[in-house]
């Protein structure tokens, strides 16, 4: 593997054990912060489909976004904010955190996962190359699911700080080894393309996360029309293919609904 791959890996290791330490004790973190149990719930759910909403938007317009390393650099940055403020006292400052938390992570994992797969000409090389990402994803995942396992239940001030440090490492990973990193050219780059689009993006989520206990039920509701609308696909144009998809779907998102 290359330098590039090599780095990218890295971070992601790090980026994944700090990642998921705030995604898997949110609820109890915020219950322990004296929200109510349902409202913790209903902020994790409403983070989680958000994080896939947003991903598709970063998706939409990626190529008028700036380079990948450039990405990742910012990703890393609002993630390293939203576990400093994730600590305030206030509501409205810790639902801005899990905000930055859902927009960088989606830009992140997005933007690292299309640079993974750009290193790989090759169909063999390829699968390879996302073979040893998936591993140090899965391991990244394992620390992280760890650290919370030994933390006492609710009180995670310092496995937040020792994300925030990982982030941190990485970020400055990225700034030393910024000439090593592979660098795909984007023609069709905006300057403007990305602060409109992070502010709009940001600003829709914060909405939502504020007012979780309605978003809930709207990705829900969304939820359930998406999955009738592929129905409707596969009985007017007859695709199998369709309800193997629709199968997936139910199968992956059941358990977590």
């Amino acid at each position: 593997y290359t330098v590039s791959f090599k780095v990218l890996l890295f971070s992601q290791l790090f980026f994944t054990a700090a990642f998921i330490t705030l995604r898997e004790s949110l609820s109890l973190y915020l219950y322990n912060k004296g929200l109510p149990l349902h409202l913790c719930y209903a902020i994790t759910t409403s983070a989680v489909s958000l994080f896939a909403i947003t991903s598709i938007g970063w998706g939409i317009f990626f190529k008028y976004l700036p380079s990948h390393k450039t990405l990742l650099k910012i990703a890393l940055l609002l993630s390293i904010i939203a576990f400093i403020l994730i600590n305030f006292s206030s509501y409205a400052i810790k639902m801005l955190a899990v905000t930055l938390y859902v927009v960088a992570g989606s830009l992140y994992s997005l933007t690292i996962s299309l640079l993974v797969n750009a290193h790989f000409g090759e169909n063999h090389d390829r699968h390879q190359g996302n073979q040893a990402y998936q591993l140090i994803l899965n391991i990244g995942g394992f620390f992280g699911i760890l650290g919370i396992a030994l933390s006492p239940i609710g009180h995670y001030k310092h496995l937040y700080f020792a994300s925030l440090v990982m982030l941190a490492g990485t970020l400055l990973l990225f700034l030393f080894t910024a000439n090593r990193i592979l660098y795909i050219e984007k023609p069709d780059y905006n300057k403007w393309s990305f602060p409109i689009l992070l502010t709009g993006l940001t600003l829709c989520s914060f909405i939502l996360i504020t007012y979780a206990s309605f978003t809930r039920y709207l990705m829900i509701l969304t939820f359930i029309a998406s999955v009738l609308y592929i129905l409707k696909l596969a009985l007017t144009e007859r695709n199998r293919a369709y309800l193997l998809f629709l199968m997936l779907i139910i199968f992956c998102n059941g358990v977590f609904w």
